[in-house]
């Protein structure tokens, strides 16, 4: 009995790599990529460098285009709400929200006395959003309708390096998912309480989840990391992309590459 359960445990942490065959559906250019997202829907979405966001179906056809009146970077991309698509803006210290036709519905300034300088913005389940404070190096979490800071949860103590660069923000089954170069991905949960850490091999700049599991690109593979029983497996890319994929977004059977100016689609 208690060999089995050790076994069970063992199994929990014992990665596995599984050989793909690939076919490829579709390779496309295009302008300087800088985000990529994908909806409940399964529909992929690739913003540009000017801040352009295009939406495309699961066979990589465009649906439609979102062309912003004003030419600016977009900082972070999420759509995986569906029905409210946040455009963050970092210099502009604001954000648009976008219905799932791409349509904007509203327009919001950070101009609050309790947030200084917004690093990173993100949409939260309860209709508020998740803000990173790079003055006070806090994780906020803001009430636009009521204009109010509901909580927040100091940093200082997490990052051992002076010389952070977080770079990608995002809520997920109830649970908060902060991506730093130098320290890894940082999970809290719905109340802002760091639950743990995922420590990384190399840098990344983009995670996305499929089911239950965390996923990413490290050393030309996709590496799977299940949220619960941590369990881990990676899936090796096309030989094509191993050194040019830049974000990878994975569905059910098909799989989304991106370098910086191309987008293939793979099934496997």
């Amino acid at each position: 009995m208690k060999l089995s359960i050790f076994l069970g445990i063992l199994a929990f942490h014992i990665q596995i790599g599984y050989a793909q065959d690939f076919q490829l559906l579709k390779n496309q250019n295009l302008n300087y990529i800088t985000q990529v997202s994908q909806d409940r829907y399964g529909n992929v979405y690739v913003v540009e460098q000017e801040g352009t966001i295009h939406q495309l179906d699961s066979l990589g056809r465009e649906v439609v285009v979102y062309s912003p009146s004003m030419i600016a970077e977009v900082s972070l991309f999420e759509a995986r709400s569906t029905v409210r698509l946040l455009v963050f803006y970092r210099d502009l210290q604001s954000f648009t929200l976008l219905n799932r036709f791409l349509t904007p519905i509203e327009h919001y300034k950070f101009e609050n006395d309790n947030i200084g300088f917004v690093r990173l913005a993100t949409l939260s389940a309860d209709n508020q959003l998740w803000l990173l404070d790079d003055v006070n190096f806090s994780l906020k979490k803001f009430d636009k309708n009521l204009n109010i800071i509901s909580l927040k949860t100091p940093l200082d103590l997490l990052f051992v390096e002076k010389d952070y660069d977080i770079n990608y923000l995002c809520e997920y089954q109830n649970q908060l998912f902060l991506n730093d170069k130098t320290t890894g991905i940082l999970i809290f949960d719905n109340l802002g309480n760091f639950k743990q850490k995922i420590p990384l091999k190399k840098s990344i700049d983009f995670f996305s989840f499929l089911d239950e599991e965390i996923y990413f690109l490290e050393d030309g593979t996709v590496r799977f990391l299940h949220l619960y029983n941590l369990s881990e497996r990676t899936m090796t890319l096309p030989q094509a992309w191993k050194t040019k994929a830049k974000k990878v977004i994975c569905q059910k059977q098909r799989l989304f590459l991106f370098g910086e100016r191309e987008m293939a689609i793979f099934r496997y």
